[in-house]
Formats: C-alpha cells, sequence, structure tokens
C-alpha cells in the first residue's frame, strides 16, 4: 500500500525502488485520492493499469475490493509505506486498519511497515478518544484525534487490541524523536494528498478540517486549502478581531482575507474569512483552535452556519470522535469542560500505546 509519498532518501518512489532491486511487486494498493493524488477527497479511486509503473494499482477506497483482494491472496508479504498526518480523521490510518483485517482473513498475511515520522510529533496528544458508536471512515478505531503515533505503531496496537494474529514488521524511520515534528525535521515535503501541498499545511489542517462537517469553505479550490477558510456571509474584519482576542488561540494570528474557489464549496463566489499563521506552534492545541474557530462562527453567523449531516448524523461527530465536540460549537458546552472530560480517555490510550511504543 503506497502513494507518491513513500518515497526513498533520494526522493524516488519506493515501487520503483523495490522493482531495481529485483523484487517482484504483484501490483500497488492505493488509498484515498490513488497513488499519484488525482483524485479529489471522497472521490471513488478505480482500478487501473499504470503505464508509468507497468504495475495494475488496486484501490482500496471506495472500490469493489474483488481485484484487491486476489492480489492479496498471490502475494507472500504487504509492504506500507505511506506518510500518515498524526490525525485519525485523515483517512490512510482507516485504510491501514482495512488492509491488516483483510490480512487477517487471508491466514495471517505477513504486513511490513516501512515507517515514517509522525509529522505533528510524539508528545503532544490530544483529543476524544473516537466512540465506537460514531465509527466510519474518518474515526475506524478507538485512538484520539491526535494520536502522536506513527503508522507502525498504530499498526501494532491494532494488531495486539484486535487480536489479529498477523505478523506486522516495522522498519523503524532513523532520526526522528518523538519531540521532532516535521519543521524540526526540515526534510523535503511531498504532499500525500492533494490538499495538504506544505509541511506547514499539516498544521493548518489540524485547526480547520472540523469545517468538512460544515457549510464554511476550508479553502478547497484555492492554492491555501486548510490554510484560509470562510463563506460568502462572513466579514472578515469582524471575525478575525475576535479570534485574535481569544485565549484559546494562542500561538496562532488569524490574517482577515477574501477568496474565490475554483471548485468546492462556493465555487466562483467571493468568501470573506481569515488566513491562518502560526506563530507558535507549540503553544497551539489544534482541536481546542478549530472549536473555538467554529463556536466563534456560530457565535457571530449561527443563522447562516449550517452543520452537515451525513444520514442521521452530523459529519463533525465523525470527526471530532465525540458528539459533545459539536456541544462546544453551538455554545451548550463549555471549551475546558469539554477538554477536562476527555482527559481519561486520552491517559488510557497513552497506557494503550505505551506497549508498542518504538521512538522515545
Amino acid at each position: 500500500m503506497s502513494n507518491t509519498s513513500g518515497a526513498t532518501s533520494n526522493l524516488t518512489y519506493s515501487v520503483e525502488e523495490l522493482l531495481s532491486r529485483g523484487l517482484n511487486v504483484d501490483g500497488v494498493l492505493a488509498p484515498e485520492h490513488g497513488f499519484w493524488g488525482i483524485y479529489h477527497a471522497g472521490e471513488p479511486v478505480p482500478h487501473m493499469y499504470d503505464q508509468y509503473l507497468g504495475l495494475n494499482i488496486y484501490s482500496l477506497y471506495r472500490s469493489s475490493m474483488d481485484l484487491a483482494l486476489e492480489l492479496l491472496e498471490q502475494c507472500d508479504v504487504v509492504i506500507v509505506d505511506i506518510q500518515d498526518l498524526g490525525l485519525r480523521f485523515y483517512t490512510y490510518i482507516s485504510t491501514l486498519i482495512d488492509l491488516l483485517d483483510i490480512a487477517s482473513k487471508m491466514g495471517g498475511k505477513e504486513v511490513v511497515i516501512l515507517d515514517r515520522p509522525n509529522p505533528l510529533g510524539g508528545d503532544i496528544i490530544e483529543g476524544p478518544v473516537a466512540r465506537p458508536e460514531l465509527y466510519s471512515y474518518v474515526a475506524r478505531y478507538s485512538i484520539p484525534l491526535r494520536h502522536g503515533a506513527t503508522i507502525g505503531e498504530i499498526a501494532l496496537l491494532y494488531n495486539y487490541e484486535k487480536n489479529l494474529g498477523i505478523y506486522v514488521r516495522v522498519i523503524k524511520t532513523r532520526g526522528w524523536r518523538r519531540n521532532l515534528d516535521i519543521i524540526d525535521l526540515n526534510i523535503p515535503w511531498i504532499p500525500p494528498s492533494p490538499a495538504i501541498p506544505s509541511s506547514w499545511s499539516v498544521y493548518t489542517y489540524g485547526v480547520t478540517a472540523y469545517l468538512e462537517g460544515t457549510n464554511i469553505s476550508e479553502g478547497r479550490g484555492t492554492y491555501n486549502p486548510f490554510t484560509l477558510f470562510g463563506a460568502p456571509f462572513i466579514e472578515p474584519r469582524r471575525l478575525c478581531e475576535r479570534l485574535n482576542r481569544e485565549k484559546s488561540l494562542e500561538g496562532l494570528f488569524l490574517r482577515p482575507v477574501y477568496f474565490k474557489p475554483m471548485f468546492s464549496k462556493y465555487q466562483g463566489q467571493v468568501c470573506g474569512g481569515a488566513y491562518i499563521h502560526f506563530i507558535d506552534r507549540r503553544r497551539v492545541r489544534i482541536l481546542n483552535a478549530g472549536l473555538k474557530i467554529l463556536s466563534t462562527i456560530h457565535e457571530l453567523y449561527g443563522k447562516s452556519l449550517e452543520l452537515v449531516r451525513v444520514g442521521e448524523r452530523y459529519y463533525i461527530d465523525q470527526l471530532i470522535g465525540d458528539p459533545r465536540g459539536r456541544m462546544v460549537i453551538t455554545g451548550d458546552l463549555d471549551l475546558d469542560d469539554f477538554s477536562q472530560a476527555i482527559e481519561d480517555g486520552i491517559r488510557d490510550y497513552r497506557e494503550r500505546i505505551s506497549h508498542v511504543m518504538l521512538y522515545r
């Protein structure tokens, strides 16, 4: 399982590197957005033959699993090399879990993970542990929103807790410690998906991804996705003056902007909103910041703000993993009280993940 973020230190794709060393690669399993990252968020990814790689690419996202299952039945080892973002709702963790579940049903295939740093670092863990009743493709497992683990550690934890019986072998990344994030590492950034174009957008994505559960544009369709946000009914100066006074947004500065998305929400319409600048990223708690932004928008523009439903559930509940996050947005629960209420879940998760930690 890989995409273009699976690259070597000399920036060649891992799939090509394996082929050049004479390994028999039967095919490539691709997550959301496809191997080349050409499909939009949520768009089905088809199975296809790739002329550049000379291999079949089998989708693990919103496609029939029949061909992918045939590939897994034929192979001896599954190799995973992909860059995660350290956020539960980024769907590559969900795809990995699907892959582990499938492998466990095929006689316990060996899964080799070429591990990569958590770009948000591993010291800070925040957000609620996802509630089982809210499990979805953006919350497939009972881990916090910002989980502080590598993709290899999550695989080890899931294999152990679900008793899958798979041999998960993690090839550790070198030079990463839990107190280092992607900015500290200062290594070349290959966008793991179309809307995460830079290493800094990992942080802005963590603050604004919850907007996907609303009618507020998260900047898709602009050159700065997840770094700016807004809507036609927002007056930028009024919003930013309020946000820049909020204690829970310390470490950030919100700059008033107007923008016009080329696609996605409000295509072709002028939106007012804010551009996010990280002044001190280590002081920012990304979920609290996102909730404060949305609660302020609700306070100022409550009649215009809409929360999106998926069936009978609010999509933002699935993103956050706990309906109490939505209560903070609507003003029915204090943000500090919410933060206190989820601490037990975080402490329990720290104990769980400590048994499989590969890095200190």
